[in-house]
Order: structure tokens, then sequence, then C-alpha cells
């Protein structure tokens, strides 16, 4: 934390696990510091850790995503979003959905190959294209990426009333985001 807040830097970004995540942004807030952005990549939407902060510890991070259940072929989205609330009562997050779509596209590809020889899968994999509850809306795997599903990614800012908004990507936007964090003007220090 000395060498952060030496540093004056007005962003703050690390990529950490959920572990990780709780323990340097419990000592990012005991230290005083805030800046213009704030991220910890991936964590901080997770719906088991928001109250460990206290009152706006965790207001105004941005946060990226694989997925978002407002971003996505909407019938496909509420179909998941609904077997999933029935199934396990609550909503899913992110590695849930993104594993619900690999779990379909491989299943899609045996159906399409009709066959289980790794070949033939493969090959359909290869050329799939489907309707998908990743942001995008469609799921594929273009050869000019290296056969890697490409999609959008969504950038969300945790909100005061807990309810994150999405920032990114503009089509889907419910917020322009605010920077700089407006949690600095309430008493954090920027950058240290």
């Amino acid at each position: 934390m000395g060498k952060l807040k030496a540093a004056h830097a007005d962003v703050f970004l690390a990529t950490v696990h959920q572990a990780e995540y709780l323990d340097l942004h419990q000592q990012y807030l005991k230290s005083g510091l805030c800046h213009k952005v704030e991220s910890y990549g991936t964590r901080g939407l997770e719906g088991n850790t928001a109250n460990q902060f206290g009152a706006a510890g965790s207001d105004y991070l941005l946060v990226t995503s694989f997925w978002n259940s407002h971003v996505g072929n909407k019938a496909l989205l509420k179909s998941f979003l609904d077997h999933y609330q029935a199934k396990y009562g609550a909503q899913p997050e992110w590695y849930q959905a993104i594993s619900y779509e690999t779990a379909r596209a491989l299943l899609t590809a045996i159906e399409r190959a009709g066959s289980l020889d790794r070949d033939l899968v493969r090959d359909r994999l290869a050329s799939l294209q489907m309707p998908s509850i990743m942001p995008s809306g469609l799921l594929s795997f273009p050869a000019e990426y290296g056969q890697q599903a490409r999609f959008l990614y969504v950038v969300e800012q945790t909100q005061p009333d807990g309810k994150p908004g999405i920032v990114c990507p503009i089509i889907a936007a419910t917020t322009a985001g605010d920077v700089p964090n407006p949690r600095c003007e309430k008493g954090g220090r920027a950058g240290g």
C-alpha cells in the first residue's frame, strides 16, 4: 500500500482472485486510498462480498465481465435465467453462464456431427454459429481468432444502491459511468 500511495496515480487496476480481492480492497480502504478509476478486473460484483466493506466501500468500482444477464439473445437469456432460478433459487453469475454456454456449444456440435468422433465434433465447433446468451447474442469460433470464441466484454460500475450499471458496450449501457470516482470526493484520498 505504501508503494501505491507513493505513486500518486489516478488509476488503480488489479487483476486478482476473489480471496485476494477481499484482502486487497480491505487494505486499500484502510489506507484511505481512492483513485479516479478503480478496478479489480472481474471482481466486485459477487453478491456474497458486497457488504464486507461497509457503507460505500465498494461503490464506483469498474468491473469487467464476460457476461451480463441483460446483454445477449433475449429469448435464450430468459430461458436460462428462469431455469437457473428454478433449480438453484438464485440468479447466475458470469462463470455459471459461461459454463452453461460452453456445454451448450459442445452438445450442439456433437448433435450436428451426429457422432462423438472428436475430429467431426471439432469441425462442427469450428464452423458453429448459434444464438447465444453471451453479450454479442451469437457464439462462434472464427478461424481469424484462432478458433477462440469472441464476444464483447461488459464493463459495469458498482452503484450506491447496490445495482451495478452497464457502462459498456455502449449499445447496452444503462449509465455513462462516474469518473472521477465520486467516493474520492466524499473523503477518500485520490491516489494517496
